[in-house]
């Protein structure tokens, strides 16, 4: 593999982690944010 095809899949596989870990977060921890 390119390691440009690796950069972009890691870059894509941590953005969409951490949107999701983001949601589950700020929905889970509403009221507990503070």
């Amino acid at each position: 593999m390119h390691p440009m095809i690796v950069v972009a899949a890691a870059l894509i596989l941590v953005g969409i982690t951490g949107a999701a870990m983001y949601a589950i977060a700020s929905r889970h921890d509403k009221s507990n944010s503070g």
